[in-house]
């Protein structure tokens, strides 16, 4: 066997090569697409909970106060830029834009997993019903399922709220 002929066994081809490097990509692609995946449902879930744990402490105040955090019927936020919605930037203190609340009820007002321009959390109250919604905050997951149901609003399908039985038309 002549020197040249040992060399091509122990080889491999180009073709080869290129092969091997075109299912090493496909599989990273896979992954990395699973992996964008589920940060986006990481972030709805912190969004779900984070509306949950508001309601409770505006339902708090309700039983100490006899009435909810009032905005006087207007959208408040903690930014003054909120994805076009017309809201009043509060921040996210204690005359944030759930006033009231924290830090005696909850320890802060939460901000969006990925606060934007285009994602916030919005509240409403006239002092007899409230709204606070995830606006435009939904990615991944449908907040009608699993163990706590949350309404979309209606003025976006990728928000959600909760909010009193009087607030449903808002």
């Amino acid at each position: 066997m002549s020197k040249r002929n040992k060399k091509s066994i122990f080889g491999f081809t180009i073709v080869e090569l290129l092969v091997v490097v075109s299912i090493i990509s496909l599989i990273s692609s896979i992954v990395f697409a699973e992996f964008s995946i589920s940060k986006k449902k990481s972030r709805d879930v912190t969004r779900m909970s984070n509306l949950l744990e508001l309601q409770k402490a505006i339902e708090l105040y309700r039983n100490e106060n006899n009435n909810y955090p009032s905005t006087s019927n207007q959208f408040w936020s903690g930014t003054n830029v909120c994805g076009g919605a017309q809201v009043i930037g509060k921040g996210y203190g204690a005359t944030g834009y759930v006033p009231g609340v924290a830090p005696t009820l909850i320890g802060s007002l939460p901000e969006d997993p990925q606060s934007s321009a285009t994602r916030c959390y919005i509240y409403r109250s006239d002092g007899i019903d409230y709204m606070i919604s995830a606006y435009n905050g939904m990615e991944a997951l449908n907040p009608n399922s699993g163990p706590h149901s949350l309404d979309r609003a209606s003025t976006n399908d990728n928000s959600i709220a909760v909010y009193s039985s009087g607030a449903a038309g808002w």
